[in-house]
């Protein structure tokens, strides 16, 4: 089974994929992550030296490549609003939009220093995650399943491991 956790920063794409990975006892995989330990920069930093097109680059070349067959996977907020990222990953697996207000996004990465398109913003955080979630958020919709990511990440996790559960019952 593969699972990919979709959403806006702050979201808890990696807290609920890390508790959701130990309940099902498969591996977690956080393609921001993978995308440093190959290039041996910070998503930071590669936004800051080559741009945010050579980053979204990075992650349509990561999913473009993708071999995992099992595993939970925490993509970056902006994965799947580029290159159709987003059809390839329902292809993969089971795509899960985690869907939480901005006002939680935004009590949940004040103070955050590690949010690239954040970075020029941090006194008017509410006015651009607005933006960007406004921008994206018809194609978080087309994920195969919406969850409520306004709880702590355990209920969020363990209402997609519901889900999942359900999904496996014979009919």
């Amino acid at each position: 089974m593969l699972v990919f956790l979709i959403g806006m920063m702050g979201s808890g794409k990696t807290t609920v994929g890390q508790y959701l990975a130990s309940r099902l006892s498969i591996p977690f995989y956080d393609t921001d992550y993978l995308i440093e330990k190959a290039t041996g920069e910070t998503v930071s930093s590669l936004f800051e030296s080559h741009g945010e097109a050579f980053f979204r680059g990075l992650e349509a070349q990561l999913m473009n490549q993708w071999s995992m067959d099992e595993g939970v996977v925490a993509t970056g907020g902006g994965l799947p609003y580029y290159s159709g990222l987003m059809e390839r990953l329902n292809t993969l697996g089971i795509t899960v939009y985690l869907d939480c207000p901005v006002e939680v996004l935004v009590s949940r990465l004040q103070g955050t220093s590690n949010r690239p398109l954040l970075a020029n913003d941090a006194t008017e955080i509410n006015t651009k995650l607005a933006s960007i979630l406004s921008t994206r958020e018809n194609i978080y919709q087309k994920s195969q399943w919406c969850v409520d990511a306004s709880k702590d990440a355990r209920s969020v996790a363990e209402g997609i491991l519901t889900l999942l559960k359900s999904r496996n019952q014979p009919t």
